[in-house]
């Protein structure tokens, strides 16, 4: 439902409401903890949008050649460092990301690679098995 449809509605339901209770209902609109929560999804849905435009025009580690200075001084670190921006990528894109081999959360400590395969392990006993299929 767009804006003007909304309104409609809206104007719709304030008249089929008797009057001595619209009062009572713009109030609980504008204070009510549900209502609240509803807009706070809203709000969330909104930041997701913003953030799926902006993965499909950024590079993958977020980062742009003007940010040179910052990318160097990450490199430049005794540990491999990956950059990840946690508003465009939360926990279950990088999931996803890894999943799909786009990504990798392991690297090679003897040279760096991060085409790595993690060992798989029994949930019974404990005890690893070798590499995860």
């Amino acid at each position: 439902m767009d804006f003007n449809e909304a309104k409609r509605e809206l104007k719709k339901l304030l008249k089929l409401t008797r009057p001595e209770h619209v009062g009572r209902l713009l109030q609980w609109v504008t204070s009510a903890e549900e209502v609240d929560s509803l807009l706070r999804d809203n709000r969330s849905v909104i930041l997701e949008n913003i953030s799926e435009e902006l993965r499909a025009s950024l590079p993958p580690d977020a980062m742009f050649p003007s940010e040179s200075f910052t990318y160097n001084k990450m490199q430049a670190c005794a540990r491999r460092t990956v950059h990840v921006d946690g508003f465009l990528f939360d926990e279950n894109i990088v999931d996803s990301m890894c999943e799909e081999g786009t990504f990798s959360r392991n690297y090679c400590l003897q040279c760096g690679s991060t085409r790595t395969r993690g060992l798989g392990q029994d949930q019974d006993q404990g005890v690893w098995l070798g590499p995860e299929d």
